[in-house]
């Protein structure tokens, strides 16, 4: 109703100040003693010279269009670094038996090749960064499995 309501008035004023008399006085008048004033029979402003006066005046009630993010499915897509992918030069490096020790990032993955395992960065936030030494694909398999059962149950 109010949106009408402002289309309307904008229009309304638009059309009297398109058909209102506009009055100036001559150029140089003061020295010819006395005043001239002319009438403009066409106005020089018209809606045709500005189409966007009839846009400025009018407010925009509707809100934009926003995507809704599924921050689960964010949180899902980001995978842990694994094996060369780690940039650090230093890493807290948890072995299969639970055992932690600070080493460079060459000879963390030097134990994960002759283990046969990866080295996967578990939390990169800290200093230095924890990796750990897994099967990376057979831990997926293992949690894709969980949530499949989870997903049974309920």
């Amino acid at each position: 109703m109010a949106f009408w309501r402002r289309i309307n008035q904008s229009k309304l004023q638009l059309i009297s100040n398109q058909y209102r008399r506009f009055y100036f006085q001559a150029p140089f008048t003061s020295s010819l003693h006395q005043t001239r004033i002319r009438v403009l029979e066409k106005p020089v402003c018209s809606i045709e010279d500005k189409p966007s006066y009839f846009y400025s005046n009018v407010r925009s009630f509707a809100a934009p269009v926003q995507a809704i993010k599924n921050k689960k499915a964010e949180a899902g897509k980001e995978k842990p670094r694994l094996n060369k992918q780690i940039t650090a030069s230093v890493v807290r490096l948890v072995t299969e038996d639970g055992q932690h020790s600070v080493v460079s990032i060459q000879e963390a993955l030097q134990q994960a090749r002759k283990k046969g395992l990866d080295l996967v960065e578990v939390q990169k936030m800290v200093n230095p960064p924890v990796c750990r030494l897994m099967d990376y694909n057979k831990e997926m398999y293992r949690r894709r499995q969980k949530e499949k059962e989870i997903a049974k149950n309920k």
